[in-house]
């Protein structure tokens, strides 16, 4: 199998489970369970470049260190990077990228 159809194959296998990684995201979220978030975003920011998504790893990253530093996270920051995040998959999942360039908390940070 040539490598791009592998990478296709790895990608595609990982979008199946953009469903389920979403349910995690929102239960930690409405439980407000800040340390599982975090590292719910780690992995997704590694796992993100592992399968090269990179709109996934660098929003990932940018919640995570959100999380880590702060002591009361914002709700609404919260919502806006979680909706983004599904937007992301959403896309993903039609086999498309999502540029990032005009999501204001990653075009503020660049």
């Amino acid at each position: 199998m040539p490598k791009e159809d592998f990478l296709k194959q790895l990608q595609s296998d990982y979008i199946a489970t953009f469903q389920e990684k979403m349910t995690a995201i929102k239960g930690a979220f409405t439980a407000r369970q800040w340390v599982t978030l975090a590292q719910i975003f780690h992995k997704l920011a590694g796992s993100g470049a592992t399968y090269s998504m990179p709109e996934i790893t660098e929003i990932s990253r940018e919640i995570e260190t959100y999380l880590q530093s702060c002591q009361t996270p914002s709700m609404a920051f919260l919502e806006e990077s979680i909706s983004t995040l599904d937007k992301i998959f959403k896309c993903r999942e039609k086999g498309e990228s999502f540029d990032l360039s005009h999501v204001d908390f990653i075009k503020g940070r660049r």
